[in-house]
């Protein structure tokens, strides 16, 4: 038979096996997150994924806009700590200059120079600049400035063609060409090819020129597409 004091341990070790069941098994708001199942670090890991994927393709102003969407419900939902929540922006932040400098490179070569949603790539990657230096973004940014700078020589060739020619024109073309970036954007290559054919009949004209003042003979309707050069025909009375 068994003795009182053995059924006396007995029951205090089903006592302690049956509080050890309910402690690991019950619900309460202060539990220490004991369980199997923490629904908070679930919605953290699908954000997260949302965030890393976001990165890896071109920019998407919707999906960035459905990220931060979640990241808000979740935290008034209080799916989400704080330090989460400030964990996600971080690396939303990251993620979105890598989406930003990958758009920019995949249409750069083919955009750069007319563009509406190239200039809004750029636009939107300074702001990002602010927030999150990035070397790989400062020099998408300075290729872009450089393009822009080589583009103004369009209107800068314009003026030189009605003043006297000179060999500093075609080096400003090949200085402004080599900076970062100029010579990988189709347009600018185009145009480079443009100006100089017409800063090589700029050339042309000043030769004739210095030729027919050479042998004292004129022929003013050469000149009339040249102010500088015209004008010293008329001035010095070669021209009526």
């Amino acid at each position: 038979m068994i003795g009182a004091k053995q059924l006396l341990i007995i029951l205090i070790g089903a006592s302690l096996f049956l509080g050890g069941l309910w402690f690991f098994t019950r619900e309460d708001n202060n539990d220490i997150g004991i369980g199997p199942f923490d629904p908070g670090l679930e919605v953290y890991k699908d954000i997260y994924n949302k965030i890393v994927a976001f990165g890896d393709v071109d920019y998407n102003e919707d999906q960035l806009a459905l990220i931060k969407s979640d990241i808000a419900a979740a935290e008034m939902a209080d799916q989400l700590e704080v330090e989460e929540v400030t964990a996600l922006n971080i690396i939303l932040n990251s993620s979105l200059m890598k989406s930003l400098n990958l758009s920019f490179k995949n249409l750069f070569s083919t955009s750069c120079y007319e563009s509406s949603k190239f200039t809004n790539i750029v636009s939107l990657l300074k702001k990002q600049n602010i927030v999150n230096k990035n070397t790989e973004a400062e020099n998408n940014i300075d290729k872009y400035n450089n393009v822009r700078a080589f583009k103004l020589l369009e209107t800068k060739v314009a003026t030189w063609m009605n003043m006297e020619y000179s060999g500093t024109y075609i080096e400003e073309i090949e200085r402004r060409f080599a900076l970062r970036g100029v010579s990988s954007c189709y347009g600018c290559r185009r145009l480079k090819v443009e100006l100089l054919s017409e800063l090589k009949d700029l050339e042309k004209m000043d030769i004739r020129y210095k030729d027919q003042v050479k042998r004292n003979k004129y022929y003013c309707s050469v000149f009339e597409g040249n102010k500088h050069y015209y004008d010293l025909l008329v001035n010095n009375g070669y021209c009526p």
